[in-house]
């Protein structure tokens, strides 16, 4: 943020900040000194400044504002929140020719270069809607992405789009994993433009960028971007059955705690592929070849050489039996467990066994014409969760693969800690889960592979508990009678478990198949994630909000997933679901950094945007209770600048985030913010 002032001005600087909380008009002689022949339009200037949030001024006060004795800021703030709405410049009046009789119509602040500072972002007594936009100004990542592993001590771009940034009018903040400040740490040595803002490197690590902002209109920008950088070059070998090295095989490397960040390459002559820019944390390698071979490894960041050895796909197997034992006899790999007073009669085992590499297990059943899908019945045991080692890097993978003779795939991986804590019990287990896969007629047979990995050490084991091979030969719409290998007919996904977003991924997208751009990962999955990575940031009151939320939006989505649902339909609905599950998990009375890690979380989508709205403009007192409260924090940021000058640049940028936040509000529920239409 940038904060040009002399200390001769620092009270009226850091009281400027606040004006957002005055909105009355006293006619007084304050007032009348502003429209006098020594006001004028040097006071409408003087307003504009005044009620931008920073004072850029080192001159002396104006002659018109010895007539606000007292409380110099309060009545200033009071005059000029009648002034600019009232008063008609000079400009104006000798190019019109109407009557030069004050106006009530809003003033529209100039978005030119030389103005900038005086149009600058307010949230001050100018009660005035914000002017609308033909879109929303939003930043893009420039030099860096969310979706990769980014070099460290590399400058980050941010672009904005639509409108021009306030360059007085900014800041930017940044938190690691585990942060427990809300705001995080204040990025010092930015620069800014009035289309783009330049970030310094980022040492090591997964950091939230949090930058806040006004455009040149008085437009707010909270927005948010995770991102990860590493400086780990790992050195990866594709070998076959026999060991000799596989050329041009494509690789994939996914951040397993992070969904959705991954790097891809090819390997070369000698088969080796090198990835770049890795962190020290879980690493899921995988790759498939033409010719239907998969490889699969789960490892911590390292820059030591992995090898990933190809599964070929082997030929049917006569042992191996949907309809008998629950199809656990005849697998390669694995150790086949009694399971006491049980149903069942057994279950098929494949633990780590105190090794480092992937430990796998394979079958290859006969599939009959007219099976329709073939599914596995699976769940994830650790000794981590009981050990205590969750969260940490010992963060254990797993990984379970159908495929065809066909050529059709299919695989589901994760790991402890992106799975939630809520997804395992006292013990380690979480519930079972179920991979389904269509076949189509010309479907001879299957392999079914699971693997599973220590990650960064061998002291304490994991396991895939195998309870069941299937195939099913009803539609898509049987129940859960005809079709039990439907993902939704699953205890996980029947009754989601609280503290956990394995449901999005699990159920929802195992059943709807939307794609990395549908509502079960682009949107459930990502948020909620989101929100579990920054909960430690979250009063206790928010933290039991977020769960709440979360559980109450994946319990609407059960009753969306339906017969004939289309990733569209469900979609919409559950978009839907939101207010409601806001409103009833306690959003109206969150206190408010609360509020402000909800807003900068969803409200970086635009569709995240939409049941915040709805809430404010149908909770009858939840906006005017909150802008109250954030009015007490502005208060108290600029009484702290006041008495620590050393961190006054802090408090500051803090005070100017909340300034954001009211305003975010303010317009939200008055209908007047630029929302594109969604």
């Amino acid at each position: 943020m940038r904060l040009q002032f002399s200390l001769p001005l620092l009270g009226l600087v850091l009281t400027s900040i606040v004006l957002a909380a005055s909105s009355s008009c006293q006619k007084d002689n304050c007032l009348r000194a502003f429209e006098g022949r020594n006001g004028g339009d040097k006071a409408l200037s003087f307003c504009k400044t005044f009620t931008s949030g920073v004072s850029t001024a080192t001159a002396s006060l104006p002659v018109f504002i010895a007539q606000c004795t007292g409380s110099v800021v309060a009545r200033a703030s009071s005059a000029c929140s009648c002034f600019v709405k009232t008063y008609v410049p000079q400009s104006t009046r000798s190019m019109s020719s109407t009557s030069s009789k004050p106006t009530t119509s809003p003033i529209t602040p100039s978005t030119s270069k030389s103005s900038m500072s005086s149009t600058s972002s307010s949230t001050s007594a100018i009660s005035t809607p914000s002017p609308t936009a033909p879109c929303l100004p939003r930043f893009s990542l420039e030099g860096a992405s969310e979706t990769a592993f980014n070099p460290t001590s590399t400058p980050i771009s941010l672009t904005l789009s639509c409108n021009k940034l306030d360059t007085q009018n900014y800041t930017v903040f940044s938190s690691g994993d585990g942060s427990t400040d809300p705001f995080g740490t204040l990025v010092q040595g930015t620069n800014a433009t009035e289309s783009s803002l330049q970030i310094p490197g980022f040492s090591p690590g997964r950091y939230t960028i949090t930058v806040v902002a006004f455009d040149t209109t008085g437009i707010p920008i909270i927005q948010y971007f995770s991102l990860l950088f590493g400086s780990i070059t790992m050195p990866v070998i594709v070998v076959d059955e026999s060991n000799a090295p596989v050329q041009n095989v494509t690789v994939t490397a996914d951040a397993t705690i992070y969904p959705g960040i991954k790097q891809v390459g090819v390997t070369d002559a000698s088969g080796i592929v090198q990835f770049t820019n890795i962190y020290q944390t879980s690493i899921g390698l995988f790759t498939e070849t033409a010719d239907n071979k998969i490889g699969v490894n789960g490892v911590a960041g390292t820059s030591n050489t992995i090898t990933i050895k190809l599964i070929p796909f082997r030929p049917a197997s006569d042992t191996t039996k949907f309809n008998e034992s629950d199809g656990i006899t005849g697998w390669t790999g694995g150790v086949t467990k009694d399971i006491p007073l049980s149903k069942r009669d057994n279950v098929l085992v494949i633990g780590t066994n105190a090794q480092y590499n992937l430990q796998t297990a394979h079958a290859e059943p006969k599939v009959y014409p007219f099976t329709k899908s073939v599914y596995i019945k699976y769940k994830f045991q650790t000794a981590e969760v009981p050990g205590g080692y969750f969260g940490t890097q010992y963060n254990d993978y797993f990984i379970v693969t159908i495929r065809s003779n066909t050529g059709n795939m299919i695989s589901e991986s994760h790991s402890m800690n992106e799975m939630g804590l809520g997804a395992f019990d006292s013990a380690g287990n979480t519930k079972f889960f179920t991979l389904n896969m269509p076949v189509n007629p010309k479907t001879e047979w299957v392999q079914f592979d699971v693997g599973v990995s220590n990650v960064a050490d061998a002291a304490l084991d994991s396991q895939i508990i195998v309870a069941k091979l299937g195939d099913l030969t009803c539609d898509q719409c049987g129940s859960c009678e005809t079709c039990p290998g439907d993902p939704m007919c699953q205890p996980t996904c029947v009754s989601p478990p609280l503290k956990s977003c394995a449901f999005y991924a699990g159920c929802a997208e195992a059943t709807l198949q939307c794609g990395a751009g549908g509502y079960p990962l682009a949107y459930g999955q990502k948020n909620c994630l989101a929100f579990q990575a920054d909960l430690t940031k979250y009063t206790p009151a928010g933290q039991d909000f977020i769960w709440n939320t979360m559980h109450c939006l994946q319990l609407a989505l059960i009753n969306i997933i339906k017969c004939g649902s289309t990733c569209d339909t469900a979609g919409n609905a559950a978009f839907d679901s939101h207010p409601k599950c806001y409103v009833d998990s306690g959003f109206c009375d969150l206190p408010v950094m609360d509020w402000y890690q909800v807003v900068k979380t969803v409200g970086t989508d635009l569709l995240g945007i939409k049941p915040i709205r709805q809430i404010l403009q149908t909770g009858g007192t939840c906006a005017s209770k909150k802008i109250t409260e954030i009015d007490a924090e502005i208060d108290g940021y600029v009484q702290q600048a006041k008495n620590d000058m050393a961190n006054a640049a802090v408090y500051l940028a803090k005070a100017l985030v909340m300034k954001a936040l009211r305003k975010f509000v303010q317009d939200l529920s008055n209908g007047v913010f630029p929302i594109p239409s969604l």
